[in-house]
């Protein structure tokens, strides 16, 4: 057994070669694992090959297999990337949005919506499908009359346009500044007491 300067044990392995005028001759064919001590230098069979010559060709192939099981893993990774985003977005638990309820809040909904979305670093694409699925029952038909809005072949919408849109649907200007007047008086009173 030997092992390359990276760690990797190299088994020697028989191979038959075909020759047909030696009836069994066979060669050792390095295979490798992972993670162990380097052991002395085999002694080479070839009097014109050195230790050398065999640990580097050991360091070729040991390298050349760990970029092809890196490249294998971020290819599977990639793959995976979309499901493992709406897992955790899932996992998140942001609120749902019905329209059917008077105490919910468009502008708090959309608050928490933009917060998950920021801390899973997503595109604007994605924030779009993402809070549209956890939009329910009677908004939701209103996502999808937003969507047919949208003129075909233009580019997909980004959050900050969808926002804005929920917001102008489910809080209009006249509820924000009846909302805005309700406050200030508050606001006074609280001062005067």
């Amino acid at each position: 057994m030997w092992v390359s300067t990276q760690g990797v044990r190299i088994f020697p392995q028989a191979t038959t070669l075909p020759d047909s005028t030696t009836p069994d001759q066979t060669t050792p064919v390095p295979t490798y694992t992972e993670g162990a001590a380097t052991p002395p230098p085999a002694p080479s069979s070839d009097p014109g090959v050195s230790d050398g010559d065999l640990r580097g060709a050991i360091q070729i192939v040991a390298s050349q297999t760990q970029r092809s099981n890196v490249a294998h893993a971020s290819s599977s990774q990639q793959g995976d990337s979309a499901s493992s985003r709406v897992n955790k977005f899932l996992q998140l638990d942001p609120s749902v949005f019905t329209g059917t309820v008077p105490e919910e809040d468009p502008h708090d909904f959309i608050d928490k919506i933009h917060r998950t979305l920021r801390v899973m670093h997503v595109t604007e694409k994605e924030g779009v499908d993402f809070s549209s699925y956890h939009i329910k029952v009677v908004a939701y038909s209103w996502v999808e009359m937003w969507e047919d809005s949208c003129e075909e072949g233009s580019p997909p919408a980004r959050w900050s346009e969808f926002a804005d849109a929920f917001i102008d649907h489910f809080l209009p200007t006249k509820t924000m500044a009846a909302l805005a007047t309700e406050f200030e008086s508050l606001k006074q009173g609280s001062m005067n007491v």
